[in-house]
């Protein structure tokens, strides 16, 4: 049998993926794919409804929830931070149609004006990026501040994941404040999703602060791996924020992986960027999605070094 030949003296990580697109498929959906020998991933995000970030897709398997699952809270969307605004969110930011273009290899999406209360008033923009050395997709978040006063805003990402499967992130000062059950283990706080891992019916989510700047999951045995700019807690954007949250919701068949940037003051036509880089893999054999697995861990690490 016949294989490919891989570049003399280079390691199967060493490799930069491959790039398909970005790829305007219509509709306002915009797709990267990047293949590789180490795997490949498809990401897909739609302009027309807030630039959410709908597929992230290793494996043939989706990790992002649809709106089958909820109508209003599915896929990945971007709300400013704390969360002083009024229930739900303002459209312009998190539903509304964003403008869309191709800017070489990445996707910019950028909302329209919102003048939201408590916070002011400012526009989202959004770039998708491949990173081909990575194998992953870096997602870049701008706040701009297109209003007449300054604003003191955080950047806050909300990704929704089916229920089930195993979250954890590095421990750093602690857990702030915790509805949900988890075990500290190997210097990393875990969360395994069960309807008995719900302690606080009326508050099923967790707020901690980190120590090396990622957050996990795993299901179906694909590693979905966000890794973001690690903040101290004197920058998190009030104390009833926090730099990692979890949040499960408890009728609906989703969770939330919502990591936040640092508290920011912006003058007016001033702004802040934060990037979160996204990766996905399939386990390799014998690693297992337990708590406190060493392997598990190790796979991790090596990504985000």
């Amino acid at each position: 049998m016949r294989t490919k030949a891989r570049p003399s003296g280079k390691r199967m990580e060493d490799v930069p993926a491959r790039l398909v697109g970005p790829v305007d498929r219509g509709s306002g959906v915009f797709a990267l794919e990047l293949e590789s020998d180490r795997g490949s991933l498809y990401f897909e995000a739609n302009a027309h409804t807030g630039g959410r970030i709908t597929v992230f897709r290793a494996n043939g398997l989706n990790l992002l929830t649809g709106p089958e699952v909820n109508a209003t809270n599915w896929g990945s969307t971007f709300w400013p931070s704390p969360q002083v605004w009024p229930w739900p969110p303002d459209p312009a930011f998190d539903s509304a149609p964003y403008a869309a273009r191709i800017d070489g290899t990445s996707v910019v999406m950028t909302s329209p004006l919102a003048s939201v209360d408590g916070v002011g008033t400012f526009t989202v923009i959004k770039r998708f990026a491949p990173d081909l050395a990575r194998l992953a997709v870096d997602v870049e978040y701008t706040i701009k501040n297109d209003g007449q006063s300054t604003i003191r805003v955080a950047p806050w990402e909300v990704t929704r994941v089916a229920k089930g499967g195993l979250s954890f992130f590095p421990a750093g000062e602690g857990i702030v404040r915790s509805g949900l059950a988890t075990t500290e283990r190997a210097g990393v706080v875990w969360f395994r999703e069960a309807p008995e891992a719900i302690l606080q019916p009326d508050s099923p989510k967790l707020f901690a602060d980190g120590a090396e700047g990622w957050i996990a999951h795993v299901a179906s045995n694909v590693l979905f791996l966000k890794r973001f700019p690690k903040i101290p807690v004197a920058s998190q954007a009030r104390p009833d924020e926090a730099e990692i949250e979890i949040y499960v919701n408890p009728t609906d068949g989703y969770i939330e992986l919502e990591p936040q940037g640092a508290l920011t003051e912006l003058v007016p036509g001033a702004s802040l960027s934060w990037t979160v880089t996204w990766y996905a893999r399939v386990l390799p054999g014998g690693v297992t999605p337990a708590v406190g697995n060493g392997d598990l861990l190790g796979l991790v690490r090596s990504l985000v070094r």
